[in-house]
């Protein structure tokens, strides 16, 4: 990566916009950035490590830390960096408030762009293979953190080293080998911990047998001898078992023998007993079954012939009724007739009535329309003396109008001609008439007169003409209609000639309404709520049908009287003959038998029931009574208590056979569990032993060997590449003097080794330690371990070439030699085509580097120029 243009606002001591090209630099190589303290020079990395990785140069300055102070909270801060990378031009652009609103841009050479904040962070490490934590170390060596790396403690060292070539991984590894011996180590006292508990477990519940303190080989000899033995105890007990179960079969199938029989005998006694119960009950039957067969029989020939007498009588009856009834309503009609005939000859009077009413009402509509035309006439002519008033009050006030508008019109031009006069000069032509003579001007009036308001009065007096036109327009309508209306009335009324025909028309329209409400009053007196004519003729035959239709059904009814007496006679005495016939003695007692349909069949099932019973008592009794002769009723005790031994003697051997099994079981479970120990621990233990090495060696570990990790060893082979590098840097800056070295091994074996720096002084061929140094010459040596780190990182970065170091003050310890020579190690630097910025406030600095960024400090920010 190398800067080519940085644009700042809003950010840090930089206000306003500030742009600063490096290309200006490009020619020269090496370029100092010089400043008062605070004035923004370290601003300057920090806006390229922003630009291109969201961070300060520095952990110290956080992104939120760098809006300027000198503009308001909520304006925007922005970074733009255009850098070459590759021989290809990319450009980024951030940024952000205090209110956290981040945004980042970046355009490529193919002239895509890309947006969002993740989004570019993500392109540019791609593009530039280098995270932020790895561009510090290779192309920004922050101020005073390089004195770090040379005077730091082995530990420290490792710490630095660990996050510069990230070798965490490593120790990660050490870590989890370590881990994983442990736990191997704890899994296996957790397996000769339950072996233990396993074995003390066993000796609890057999002393006699005791494992503890035992071989393996034995312990499996003892156990598998224990377990033949409780298998041949089981087999025993089976056996026992068996013999004790037939012989208790034996017993309950002898019990269960003599059970059935004295049950059998039992329910053949109850049988017995209960047949000879049901004898008493034989006459109760036979009686009910004699009144069954009573009952039947009048419910078969009786109580039909019963039934269908009753049915005519009640029809007779029904009859006889209905003729009373319709004999009363013929005498209602008789009566209802009279009346109707005096109201058919009050309908007829009112229809006369009807009629003289209908007539004077037609006369009174034709009066009432008149008036209504009269009423229109009146109110017409009232309309027409109106806009008559209205156009004479129009006439008047158009007529003042047009005076008014003469006169101020004559005015006007009078006035017009007074200016024209005032103006006049004598040889000069008049503008009105040309003449250059001028016997007579025209005298100016006072009153000013404006064309505006002459303009007024003309458009007033034209609008007064309108509404006066409009006025006379509805005047001749008004007129018309008038007129057409009149001759209308004329021809309808015969009253043509006539100037009080409406007079004429009330008076008769009063007359016709006073006779009508004479004839209602007459109408409502002879006979109020009469019902009309028609209606009256419709009841009166209605009557006559009504009465008809009575007389009819009197004839038909007493003819079926007459016939229905006739036939209840004859089903009379039908019943009697049938009653002799099924040799009832007399009506009554065939009536009493009759039964009803439930008790019939109540007594029915009742007389089945006791017969199905009998028959069902005399089959089980005969199917019992062969198998049961000459049998007793027996004892139970005796087969009840030998079934009872057996079955205690079952009990007890079945208990011990679980006893036995239970220790056989645990016996084998015992075995198991001592099995598969012994086999986890003889599988794992190459592993064990195979991880508890690779652990001690991957941590240090190793008895009799140096207390080198396995990430202290990678990062020892990183720090002689280092040093190496490093080197060829300090042997030009110290003349030749000074070589770097690595110390080898700890004289302690117990202590930590391989980071430690030591410097080998060619002068007196001896090795001392770093902190001997001077101040001058360990700056020569950090700023050549710097440099060192710079170029390795670059190599084990993709094999990234760095082509920009910014170094950060570091050279006010320098004599005047020792700058010079750093300076020249540095110019040598940038012949190696890599841009090295300087950022320092030596004043021989600015005597030694031609080309210099100066930032100066002022109260409204910083600024910066380019100087060469």
């Amino acid at each position: 990566m190398r800067p080519v243009e940085l644009e700042m606002e809003a950010f840090g001591p930089y206000a306003d916009n500030t742009c600063i090209s490096f290309e200006n630099c490009e020619k020269a190589g090496l370029f100092l950035i010089c400043g008062d303290t605070g004035s923004g020079k370290t601003t300057i990395f920090d806006g390229i490590a922003f630009a291109l990785y969201d961070a300060a140069s520095t952990e110290v300055r956080k992104p939120e830390n760098l809006h300027s102070d000198y503009v308001e909270e909520k304006s925007m801060s922005k970074v733009r960096l255009l850098f070459s990378h590759k021989g290809e031009r990319y450009q980024v652009t951030r940024t952000f408030n205090l209110n956290r609103k981040h945004e980042a841009l970046l355009e490529c050479p193919d002239k895509s762009v890309l947006t969002g904040r993740k989004a570019v962070n993500q392109k540019l490490l791609e593009i530039l293979g280098l995270d932020y934590r790895q561009f510090k170390q290779v192309s920004m060596i922050a101020q005073g953190e390089f004195m770090n790396l040379l005077l730091a403690k082995s530990d420290m060292r490792s710490e630095i080293f660990r996050k510069v070539f990230d070798t965490e991984f490593y120790k990660l590894i050490s870590d989890r080998l370590k881990s994983m011996s442990i736990r191997e180590r704890e899994e296996e006292k957790l397996r000769e911990e339950r072996r233990r508990q396993v074995l003390e477990s066993w000796d609890t519940l057999h002393p006699d047998c005791s494992l503890a303190y035992r071989e393996k080989e034995e312990v499996f000899e003892v156990l598998d001898g224990r377990i033949r033995l409780l298998q041949d105890n089981e087999r025993s007990g089976r056996k026992e078992e068996q013999r004790l179960e037939k012989e208790k079969d034996r017993a309950l199938k002898n019990l269960e023998r003599i059970q059935k029989d004295n049950e059998e005998l039992k329910t053949l006694n109850a049988l017995r007993q209960e047949l000879e119960g049901t004898k008493v009950r034989a006459g109760e039957i036979r009686e009910m079954e004699r009144r069954l067969s009573e009952g039947k029989r009048a419910n078969a020939y009786i109580k039909p012939l019963a039934e269908d007498c009753a049915v005519k009588k009640k029809i007779l009856s029904d009859e006889e009724s209905h003729i009373r009834e319709i004999k009363i309503q013929a005498k209602e009609l008789e009566q209802e007739k009279k009346a109707l005939h005096t109201q058919m000859a009050a309908a007829e009077r009112e229809v006369k009535l009807d009629a003289e009413i209908q007539a004077l009402t037609e006369q009174l509509m034709v009066y009432e329309k008149w008036q209504q035309e009269a009423e229109v006439l009146l109110e017409l002519e009232a309309e027409r003396e109106e806009l008559l008033k209205r156009a004479e009050d129009q006439i008047t006030v158009q007529t003042e109008q047009g005076i008014a508008y003469e006169t101020y019109r004559e005015e006007f031009f009078r006035s017009q001609a007074g200016l024209l006069a005032r103006n006049l000069e004598e040889g000069k032509p008049c503008p009105v008439c040309g003449s250059p003579v001028h016997p007579q001007k025209a005298a100016s009036t006072r009153k000013e007169m404006s064309e505006a308001a002459l303009k007024e009065l003309e458009d007033l007096k034209e609008k007064t003409s309108a509404e006066l036109q409009k006025t006379m327009t509805v005047l001749a309508e008004n007129k018309k209609e008038w007129q057409t209306r009149m001759e209308h009335l004329r021809r309808e009324e015969g009253l043509a000639g006539k100037k009080n025909g409406d007079a004429v028309c009330r008076k008769a329209a009063s007359l016709i309404r006073d006779t009508g409400m004479r004839l209602e009053k007459k109408r409502a007196k002879s006979c109020p709520g009469l019902p009309a004519l028609e209606t009256v003729r419709k009841w009166t035959d209605e009557n006559a049908q009504r009465r008809a239709a009575a007389a009819r059904e009197i004839q038909i009814c007493e003819k079926h009287v007459a016939e229905m007496t006739k036939e209840r006679k004859e089903a009379e005495e039908k019943l009697l003959l049938e009653v002799k016939r099924q040799k009832f003695k007399s009506r009554a007692k065939a009536m009493e038998a009759c039964l009803e349909q439930e008790e019939t069949e109540r007594m029915e099932k009742e007389t089945q029931a006791y017969e199905d019973h009998v028959k069902d008592l005399q089959i089980r009794i005969r199917s019992l009574a062969p198998s049961l002769r000459g049998k007793k009723l027996c004892s139970e005790e005796g087969v009840r208590e030998q079934m009872q031994r057996a079955e205690q003697q079952l009990k007890t051997v079945r208990m011990q056979l679980r006893e036995e099994y239970s220790a056989l079981e645990r016996a084998k479970e015992v075995r198991r569990q001592l099995q598969v120990l012994f086999e986890e621990s003889s599988r794992t233990e190459k592993i064990r032993l195979a991880l508890q090495n690779l652990s001690d060696t991957a941590c240090g570990n190793l008895k009799g060997k140096p207390k080198i990790s396995l990430e202290r060893y990678v990062q020892s082979a990183y720090f002689r590449m280092i040093t190496k590098e490093a080197n060829s840097r300090l042997e030009h800056m110290s003349s030749g003097r000074y070589e770097l070295l690595v110390r080898e091994e700890k004289e302690n074996l117990q202590s930590r080794s391989g980071l430690d720096l030591d410097v080998y002084d060619y002068h007196t061929g001896k090795v001392r330690s770093i902190r001997s140094l001077s101040g001058g010459e360990s700056f020569q040596a950090a700023l050549s371990l710097a440099l060192g780190v710079s170029g390795v990182i670059g190599q084990f970065a993709g094999g990234i070439r760095v082509e920009t170091v910014f170094i950060d003050e570091g050279f006010g310890s320098l004599d005047e030699q020792s700058l010079e020579t750093a300076v020249e190690t540095l110019s040598a630097l940038s012949r190696e085509d890599c841009l090295v910025g300087i950022i320092s406030h030596v004043p021989e600095l600015k005597e030694r580097i031609e080309c210099r960024i100066e930032v100066e400090k002022n109260r409204g920010g910083s600024s910066v120029f380019f100087t060469s």
